[in-house]
């Protein structure tokens, strides 16, 4: 329910995510099961691990560029992904519009939260390379794209690197643990800083 209602909250503030009709949960013997949430289909997407594995050495540049401006846009809005990475990135073909899906770790702040953001675009670059979508040198073009992007000052490369060097290290065993207890710390009623 709190990842419904971070997804409801970052669309309400204009991001961009597919558009949600509602949720539905299963219980058995007064437990919660399953939680359905039910949204639009986004015709012709594809995940970004495929579209940067599909992209050529001349298009990167470009792509990167609109990718780190995305993001930034979307951190803007007060989004910290939690779980962010490559395959919660949704690019449609022909357009090259982007939106963000998963928001089951979300956190929604009233504003950019410098932190969380390098977080989130060190753990999409990491999955880029654990993926084989494209090289650590690609990796770092797109972190240079995003520092340019990003509010002055606010990000250096120095700290994406060190952050995607450390999710690289880290078994996804002691990911998903800390991943866990950092929603836990947040509180599950405060997840909405609004």
């Amino acid at each position: 329910l709190c990842e419904f209602r971070a997804q409801a909250a970052f669309h309400a503030r204009g991001g961009n995510t597919p558009r949600l009709f509602g949720a539905a949960l299963e219980f058995n013997r007064g437990l919660i099961t399953r939680v359905f949430i039910l949204m639009s289909w986004v015709d012709s997407a594809r995940t970004m691990s495929i579209d940067v594995g599909d992209l050529g050495d001349d298009e990167r540049d470009a792509a990167f560029k609109q990718y780190a401006q995305f993001f930034v846009r979307s951190a803007q809005l007060g989004l910290v992904h939690g779980r962010h990475s490559s395959e919660n990135i949704l690019v449609t073909d022909g357009k090259r519009d982007f939106c963000v899906i998963d928001f089951s770790h979300a956190q929604l702040y009233r504003a950019y939260h410098p932190l969380g953001f390098a977080r989130d675009v060190a753990r999409i670059g990491a999955r880029l390379v654990i993926e084989e979508s494209c090289s650590a040198a690609a990796v770092r073009l797109l972190f240079s794209h995003v520092v340019r992007a990003a509010p002055r000052s606010t990000v250096t490369e120095a700290v994406l690197r060190k952050e995607f060097n450390h999710v690289l290290s880290t078994s996804k065993r002691q990911q998903k643990i800390l991943r866990q207890m950092r929603t836990l710390w947040r509180g599950w009623p405060f997840r909405l800083h609004q």
